[in-house]
């Protein structure tokens, strides 16, 4: 057996290195013994030398997009910084790399189900990207006072519904749903905090919504928060 010093797991001893963080594995000592995080129907994961390459293959192809998606876009932001450093023409397409990348790769590290994550995550995107191009092109308050309520509304909506159409228990749907509820908290603050008077009375309503949300939500799942609290503490 071998094992990975950094995220101190088990592996299978046919891999060079980590499928985890991709560092090298070493031999376990008898003495010590590491927890599997992927132990799957019992087994080990990979658990043969075609597995095993598959997942070398997977792990060389991520590494080459991260490497790619992040350079690219550092190459674009410095040549926008020295070649019209008043101008953000570099904002669009480093968006477009970075949300390819993150549509690339993060779906496959989320939890199932993982359509209210996907929901999350594209919502988390577009403000970011919308915000951004806002700030920078001084339509600051349109955006705090409408753009930001409406996105937010329309997230947690979104993976609302997609939680009353699952089968699956609610408790995997409670931390993406709260995400999305405290995302559409933001908007009252940023409007109070930003200059230009933006208009508060739609972030106000959204503020009043969510809060009610996040009430009922906590209600509703008071007995998985009291459990997961009992067994975070008696770690």
């Amino acid at each position: 057996m071998a094992y990975c010093e950094a995220c101190e797991v088990a592996s299978n001893p046919v891999l060079a290195r980590c499928p985890l963080c991709d560092g090298p594995l070493v031999p376990m000592p008898e003495e010590r013994t590491f927890p599997s995080p992927a132990m799957e129907d019992g087994k080990i994961y990979p658990s043969s030398p075609g597995e095993a390459g598959a997942v070398d293959r997977r792990a060389r192809v991520d590494r080459f997009a991260r490497l790619s998606a992040f350079g690219l876009s550092g190459s674009l932001v410095a040549l926008n910084l020295l070649t019209a450093p008043a101008s953000s023409w570099s904002l669009h397409p480093v968006s477009a790399i970075l949300a390819m990348w993150a549509c690339w790769r993060l779906p496959r590290s989320m939890p199932r189900p993982r359509a209210n994550y996907v929901i999350l995550m594209v919502e988390i995107m577009v403000l970011s990207w919308l915000g951004a191009t806002a700030f920078l092109g001084g339509s600051a308050a349109w955006f705090v006072s409408y753009v930001f309520p409406a996105i937010a509304m329309a997230g947690a909506t979104a993976i609302g519904i997609v939680v009353r159409m699952q089968s699956h228990p609610f408790k995997k749907a409670y931390a993406p749903l709260l995400w999305s509820l405290l995302v559409a908290l933001v908007p009252l603050p940023a409007a109070i905090l930003a200059p230009g008077s933006p208009d508060r009375v739609f972030p106000g309503i959204l503020f009043a919504l969510s809060g009610a949300a996040i009430a009922w939500l906590a209600r509703k799942s008071r007995r998985w928060i009291r459990s997961e609290l009992k067994r975070k503490l008696a770690r």
